[in-house]
This record gives structure tokens, C-alpha cells and sequence, in this order.
């Protein structure tokens, strides 16, 4: 659920800030069904998810790719920096120096190596 709220925070930040073309990046392929209508599950709560899409229309190009979370490592460390915050969203208007390295490393496509079952 947190991813989706996420989602929802992140859409309403980026249409309040003018831009127009966003990606999306998410770990959880079952949020990314749910967004997209593929999926009817209770675990997500269907108004957020309606909301989630009115923003979507809201921009010029929307795209949302499913990302294992050891390949978007800023988004991660982000998501334990939100579990610790008492209320509400941070918002980050330059990169601080304790994400810059992990920046780099997405950006380059270093990762740790995920064994998938195929």
C-alpha cells in the first residue's frame, strides 16, 4: 500500500511542478496491475487507485516499468527514509549527499546481483 500511496504523492508533486512526462518506477507488479485496471484486488484501495489514474491523465506521458528494488537503490533508501518520518512527504529539491552515491550507481546500471526464478 505504500508503493501506491507513493505513486499517488509522486503524481500530484510532478503535476504541480509542470511536468508533463513522468516514469514510473515500481517494485511491486501487483500495484502496476492495479493501476493499469488488470487487476480487481481488494489489497489496494480502489479510490487512491482512481485518483492515481485521474493524474495520470492529468500529464502528456505517463510510463510505468516494473523495477527490482536492487536496481533503483534511491528509491529504496527513500522508501526507509519515509518509514521513519512521524507525518507527511519530504520532498528533496537537490540530491543530498548521502543518496548521491547510490544516484551514481543506478544511473551507471550497477546493481546487486538478484537470482529470479525464470
Amino acid at each position: 500500500m505504500a508503493e501506491v500511496w507513493g505513486v499517488y504523492e509522486g503524481l500530484k508533486l510532478s503535476s504541480s511542478r509542470g511536468f508533463g512526462k513522468v516514469i514510473i518506477n515500481i517494485h511491486s507488479k501487483r500495484v502496476i496491475s492495479a493501476i493499469l485496471n488488470k487487476e480487481n484486488s481488494g489489497d489496494f484501495n480502489l479510490a487512491l487507485i482512481r485518483q492515481i489514474r485521474v493524474l495520470m491523465a492529468k500529464h502528456d506521458v505517463v510510463k510505468i516499468d516494473h523495477t527490482f528494488c536492487e536496481a533503483n537503490s534511491v528509491a529504496d533508501e527513500l522508501a526507509k527514509v519515509g518509514r521513519r518520518l512521524k507525518t507527511g512527504c519530504k520532498v528533496y529539491d537537490e540530491v543530498s549527499d548521502f543518496l548521491s552515491n547510490l544516484l551514481h550507481r543506478d544511473s551507471s546500471g550497477l546493481s546487486i546481483l538478484r537470482v529470479v526464478a525464470v
